[in-house]
């Protein structure tokens, strides 16, 4: 599972230096043109229209924000796992012990398949482990 929170910090850092490459020259959520998108306004299209909200969806101060909101959810989730692990320990009787750690390890499954969830955005990544695939 290591690898699998690696991966996911790995990307999220290639996201942020990403968009914080393209901060400079004052480009950020609110400019006419992002980073090195063409003129669209030369041409008239339904398709143009489509393009530019796409690529309105990009902006770095956007992406930036994403990447923070993302690895807050990472951190909460292994502080979560880190808890159900402690707690899971701490029963003190054989019997609440097996009840925790079924509830544990139901509470852990999930988690693991939401991060894989999450690494599957990037399947077409070469360090993608197939393994992880939902």
């Amino acid at each position: 599972m290591s690898d699998l929170v690696a991966f996911l910090r790995a990307r999220l850092d290639e996201d942020e230096a990403t968009a914080k490459a393209n901060i400079d020259g004052g480009l950020g959520d609110t400019g006419e043109y992002g980073p090195s998108w063409p003129d669209y306004q030369t041409y008239s299209s339904d398709d143009i229209a489509r393009a530019q909200a796409f690529l309105d969806c990009f902006r770095p101060l956007r992406v930036l924000r994403e990447v923070e909101a993302k690895r807050a959810i990472l951190a909460g989730l292994e502080e979560e796992q880190a808890q159900r692990l402690a707690l899971r320990d701490s029963m003190a009787t054989e019997g609440n012990r097996s009840y925790q750690e079924g509830y544990a390890g139901a509470l852990g499954d999930c988690l693991y398949r939401l991060r894989c969830q999450w690494a599957a955005i990037w399947r077409d990544h070469p360090d993608y482990d197939e393994a992880w695939k939902p």
